[in-house]
């Protein structure tokens, strides 16, 4: 399988405290750049495959509120375990690519 960075990254934030004790907060802006939701689901399952640490993959929980108006988008699931196994601190900056297959045609 063949796959390709497309860079510039499609996500950048420097880590707050908030982001490194319980959820990474995504701006909603941002939101756009993820996959679509499916249909009527708040949440959706994300794999992300850490290039720097032997390609191991992380599954992590991007998801929004459902009530109020504001959206407030998170990323959760294996979140705190990828952040302490990385050794990530307040103040670091994270990046990340989205990644063309070109085995399957999709990005």
């Amino acid at each position: 399988m063949v796959k390709n960075i497309i860079a510039p990254p499609f996500y950048s934030k420097q880590l707050n405290f908030s982001d490194v004790t319980n959820k990474l907060a995504v701006e909603t802006s941002h939101l756009e750049d993820f996959p679509p939701f499916p249909h009527d689901q708040h949440f959706q399952n994300l794999k992300f495959s850490d290039e720097e640490y032997n390609n191991t993959e992380w599954n992590f929980r991007l998801a929004v509120r459902q009530t109020g108006p504001h959206k407030k988008p998170t990323i959760g699931g294996n979140w705190i375990k990828f952040f302490k196994m990385r050794g990530l601190r307040e103040g670091n900056v994270i990046l990340s690519y989205k990644e063309r297959d070109e085995a399957m045609q999709k990005l």
